[in-house]
């Protein structure tokens, strides 16, 4: 009687145990699960906060590279993103030598995004492909990819924690999906959670850090319902090179047409002419005020 005793004590224990573990269990995947939704949800957030709307703007951009030297570029860039496949249409401004310098970018809806690039002074246009998203955008620490429309569908998010205490900024770590094309294999975001901002985003290959961008926050402004940073800067790791990004100015506007984002505008097109074409202004917000 006594051995029958002892099994079923220890049965029960095993019993207790395979139950605690699977409670607990449990619990990590239940919490694995909260992270993803919350990264997910986070980073659709911010990326809808910076790429739903039709905007014409004018930004300034400086980099500063070894030995103090400055080059300083300006460009106009127009997004028609209230529908989807989004488009862009990009042309430099200044300096006199790469004006009306010029980048198309379609996205596709399940295909790669295309990009094309008029250079003017060879009177011909190039196709970006995919493995030349990560070059160097114009001299400047951005890429081609940088400047690319971002879609939260295209990433799979998580919330992490590393240390991060700044207020109400989470960081989620998003990684590209097999069928997406990137240079990057991930990006660090720290989001806010109520204004939706992105503090500061650290862009990883081959298993190293590569650049990290941050956000001046105070001149984070609302426009039209949105937080749009104003000012931010792109530093790489490596050659220690910075860029800083400052919109002169923002528009949102209600329509931009179709016709602005074919190669016969692209090679034919100038910045004040595809201005003239957008309609509607909703909202106006210049860096000078």
């Amino acid at each position: 009687m006594k051995v029958l005793n002892n099994r079923k004590f220890l049965w029960c224990v095993c019993c207790a145990v395979w139950a605690a573990g699977s409670v607990f269990g449990g619990q990590g995947a239940q919490g694995d699960s909260e992270d993803i939704l919350d990264g997910e949800n986070l980073l659709r957030s911010a990326f809808e906060n910076l790429y739903s709307d039709n905007y014409l703007e004018i930004i300034d951009l400086v980099t500063e590279s070894a030995g103090s030297r400055i080059a300083r570029k300006s460009l106009q860039i127009i997004r028609r993103q209230d529908v989807r496949p989004a488009k862009t249409l990009i042309r430099f401004l200044e300096p006199i030598l790469i004006r009306r310098t010029s980048i198309l970018i379609n996205e596709r809806g399940d295909k790669p995004i295309e990009m094309f690039a008029f250079l003017p002074a060879l009177k011909r246009t190039r196709r970006i492909s995919g493995a030349q998203k990560g070059d160097a955008f114009f001299g400047t620490d951005l890429s081609y990819e940088d400047v690319e429309p971002k879609n939260a569908s295209s990433y799979l998010a998580k919330q992490i924690n590393i240390g991060e205490t700044s207020g109400q900024c989470q960081v989620i770590e998003a990684r590209t999906r097999d069928e997406v094309q990137s240079s990057y294999e991930k990006i660090r975001l720290c989001i806010d959670r109520e204004s939706s901002v992105i503090s500061w985003i650290e862009f990883f290959g081959s298993g190293r850090l590569l650049k990290r961008m941050e956000v001046d926050l105070s001149d984070v402004r609302q426009v039209g319902g949105r937080n749009i940073p104003f000012s931010f800067a792109m530093e790489s790791v490596e050659t220690k090179t910075k860029t800083l990004v400052r919109i002169r100015k923002h528009i949102q506007v209600l329509e931009v047409p179709e016709s602005l984002f074919s190669i016969a505008n692209l090679e034919s097109g100038d910045a004040a002419a595809d201005a003239r074409k957008i309609k509607g202004i909703v909202v106006e917000e210049n860096a000078g005020r």
